[in-house]
């Protein structure tokens, strides 16, 4: 498949190898040591040997961590995919994820997919609420660099982390198209996965990525929760501050998150009649 294919493609061909269309997308925030797990439970801020146990599971239940990059070369024919694939996502690029997530991937020979912000001005995640989560730092461009050339991917988080659905099209556009060329200049190498900021998203939104040359798409909780159906509306599995082992095998191993998912949105629709 030619590279302007891979760019125009909205959702899986119907004769799709079954391996993509059960690939699980994960979606991590921040990692914390033991220290201060005891003073934050925010929800994103996933505590070291929680991570460690999850990394467990997967390496149990004979799961590969892949990339987004690595399927836009399967769809091109380039490689084969592993039996039990699973993309691992951090989003916004904190700095503990070097600390922490970086060494524990490497010793359980896995990688994951970072998405980063556009504008590297930016050193904090100014876009939280302080009153919930703590300023914390962000990754340098000297560490995105070093993790993109041992084979993580970095994928693009817009320019500022504005909530894309709220401001004009035009500064939308904008976003979206620096924080690729942004991190192209950064990395040497091509960006094809985009992270909309807060998971907020909507069909021209989704547009704009698709025509910036992006391949892929993740949202927080909506799209399908079946893999391919929407290329630039990838749902991911939410993984938060008080899942265990088991929480995290349940959600991995079972139907569990479609059935969540479903349901709520099933719940939103009928208390939204009338």
């Amino acid at each position: 498949m030619k590279e302007q294919a891979v760019h125009t493609l909205t959702q899986l061909p119907h004769n799709t190898d079954k391996r993509v269309k059960e690939v699980k997308v994960l979606m991590y925030h921040r990692l914390m040591d033991a220290a201060e797990a005891r003073v934050n439970n925010h929800w994103t801020a996933v505590e070291q040997s929680s991570f460690r146990e999850h990394l467990k599971v997967l390496e149990a239940f004979n799961y590969t961590a892949i990339t987004f990059n690595d399927l836009k070369l399967h769809f091109q024919n380039e490689i084969e995919l592993p039996k039990k694939p699973v993309i691992i996502t951090f989003d916004d690029a904190y700095k503990d994820f070097y600390d922490i997530g970086y060494p524990l991937l490497k010793e359980f020979g896995m990688r994951a997919v970072i998405f980063a912000l556009g504008d590297r001005s930016i050193t904090e995640n100014a876009w939280d609420d302080p009153s919930e989560i703590d300023r914390v730092p962000l990754m340098s461009d000297k560490e995105l660099v070093q993790l993109h050339n041992e084979g993580f991917e970095i994928g693009a988080h817009s320019c500022t982390h504005p909530k894309l659905t709220e401001i004009s099209l035009d500064e939308a556009e904008r976003e979206i198209i620096e924080s690729k060329e942004s991190l192209e200049r950064l990395l040497g190498s091509e960006i094809n996965s985009f992270c909309y900021p807060f998971g907020l998203e909507n069909k021209a939104i989704q547009q704009i990525v698709k025509d910036a040359g992006f391949s892929f798409g993740c949202t927080v909780y909506s799209g399908p929760t079946s893999f391919g159906e929407s290329l630039f509306n990838i749902h991911r599995i939410t993984i938060k501050n008080n899942m265990g082992a088991l929480g995290f095998a349940l959600r991995v191993l079972t139907p569990l998150d479609a059935v969540e998912v479903n349901g709520s949105k099933l719940k939103k629709r009928i208390f939204s009649v009338g």
